[in-house]
């Protein structure tokens, strides 16, 4: 899905490892999120791509198939109708999401962005947390 917000930039339409039995999608370590083989193109999204999202989007907490989330819209010309779903992860009322951007604070640790019903924020996890993935496509890489 292409937001407009970063160029040449289209974000997958699920989370890594959505199932029926699993609809948010597997929950995953850094290491193993960042391994994927998903083809060429095919990555994390760095802490820059996930803040873009942040800042040039509308979101609007929901619930789709009985999975509360975000709804995140478009909002530049043409993109408006452009819709990306981010669920919050299973029996909790936030998400977690892994960004490919390491911290200055601990070489082992990653930026993630938290998603709750009140707001998006940053924040940062050990490598070895298990946590949600939504991968992206760039032309650019």
């Amino acid at each position: 899905i292409d937001l407009g917000i970063c160029n040449h930039l289209r974000w997958a339409t699920e989370n890594v490892g959505k199932t029926p039995e699993a609809p948010q999608g597997q929950l995953l370590t850094w290491t193993e999120a960042n391994s994927l083989l998903w083809g060429q193109h095919w990555r994390l999204p760095t802490e820059a791509e996930l803040d873009s999202l942040r800042t040039k989007c509308s979101w609007q907490w929901t619930v789709e198939d009985g999975i509360p989330g975000y709804k995140v819209t478009g909002k530049s010309r043409g993109f408006e109708d452009h819709v990306l779903f981010l669920p919050s992860m299973t029996s909790a009322e936030y998400g977690l999401y892994w960004s490919s951007s390491p911290t200055v604070i601990h070489k082992k640790a990653h930026s993630i962005t938290t998603i709750t019903e009140e707001s998006v924020l940053w924040s940062y996890r050990p490598d070895s947390c298990r946590l949600m993935v939504r991968m992206v496509f760039s032309l650019d890489d």
